[in-house]
């Protein structure tokens, strides 16, 4: 018997197709009522390379991005365009995948720890409205329950994490609809504000920053200082990847494998985790139905996101917004060799990169050789 912790995209992914090879799978999600939060995604056209996707989880496509930063531009065409969706759909089709499967999904039941006996390790649950506690003894345990996972924190296997803010505003006059901004405002944050269309009529805008609250505050102030209003906000924690966490342990005798962001499968650069996290989710199916090694299985996404991070550590030790506009600038004479791959798929494109492209590899090692 299969258990997975947390009803999120990849916990409902890896249950859906762990039951469609014929694995008996339940999950249990803490909240009694399940209403997923709602939240607008752009992903790479990637992720239909893992799963179908149905027209209507679609709802806008952009292909362009312009980079801003202290007065330099940069510009960036996208071979194949990227999709916009919505968090809260892509759950609920999980969902309905995983239960017409044969996932026995039980509501209002949290992880509340480990027990150990004679015969290994079991599972302590809880159920969150009656306070009644339950014991299970699953073959495999996965920690699907998010950057903030129960799962982990039990193991002491926490990842770093961050908060983003956006929301949602009506597209500025004369901004094409198929055109993401993105704007480096380092004094800020080491991340940075974007906007991307979800319609021809509307946008979302948003930052990402360690603390929820100067996430708010900064968004606030850079929706006033271009003018817009906002409708709507959405939030998000998300976690970062750190390369030294393993994806599974042994709690007695029983395996626990944890995919998504309760272990960090996020590119750090942009701190876009559903593509990479249901590759996780991927790698994680594909040990179990097959017997082989999640560690061997993960090797393709863990090159990836080591890439990302990376450029995350080069993009961190740039001091300020001269720094930025430098690179971007570098950028603008890429913006061909860029846009003919995605950003879930940097690793084969990355060293010929830079041998295309001196003046970036001059700046980089400048910039880690100079340090904080």
């Amino acid at each position: 018997m299969i258990t997975v912790i947390g009803a999120s995209s990849c916990g409902l992914f890896t249950a859906w197709r762990l039951a469609q090879a014929g694995q008996q799978v339940t999950l249990y999600e803490k909240e009694p009522a399940f209403q997923p939060y709602s939240r607008r995604l752009i992903v790479t056209p990637y992720l239909s390379k893992l799963l179908p996707i149905n027209e209507d989880l679609i709802l806008h496509r952009v292909d362009s991005f312009e980079f801003i930063a202290n007065g330099s531009r940069g510009h960036i065409k996208l071979k194949s365009p990227d999709l916009i969706i919505e968090r809260k759909d892509l759950i609920n089709c999980f969902m309905a995948g995983a239960q017409e499967s044969g996932v026995e999904v039980r509501k209002g039941w949290s992880f509340s720890g480990f027990n150990q006996d004679r015969n290994g390790g079991t599972v302590c649950i809880k159920n969150m409205l009656t306070e009644k506690s339950e014991e299970i003894s699953p073959s495999v345990l996965i920690g699907a329950d998010g950057p903030e996972s129960s799962v982990a924190w039990a193991l002491q296997r926490q990842t770093p994490t961050v908060s983003l803010v956006q929301a949602k505003i009506s597209l500025p006059k004369k901004h094409p609809p198929n055109l993401v901004k993105i704007w480096f405002k380092r004094e800020i944050t080491p991340y940075f504000f974007w906007l991307f269309p979800d319609s021809p009529e509307t946008g979302v805008v948003g930052v990402i920053m360690k603390d929820v609250d100067k996430a708010r505050q900064a968004l606030d102030e850079f929706i006033n200082q271009m003018g817009w209003e906002a409708n709507e906000y959405e939030s998000g924690c998300c976690s970062l990847y750190v390369p030294e966490l393993k994806p599974e342990v042994k709690k007695g005798s029983l395996k626990v494998l944890f995919v998504g962001d309760a272990i960090g499968q996020v590119k750090v650069t942009t701190v876009g985790g559903t593509v990479t996290g249901l590759r996780g989710a991927e790698a994680c199916i594909r040990a179990i139905t097959k017997g082989k090694s999640y560690w061997s299985e993960l090797a393709p996404l863990r090159r990836e996101l080591k890439i990302h991070l990376l450029i995350r550590k080069f993009l961190n030790r740039l001091h300020d917004d001269e720094d930025y506009s430098d690179v971007v600038s570098y950028g603008e004479g890429m913006g061909s060799f860029l846009g003919s791959f995605s950003r879930d798929e940097m690793s084969p494109h990355f060293f010929p990169l830079f041998l295309r492209h001196h003046r970036i590899f001059f700046k980089a090692l400048k910039t880690m050789i100079r340090g904080n």
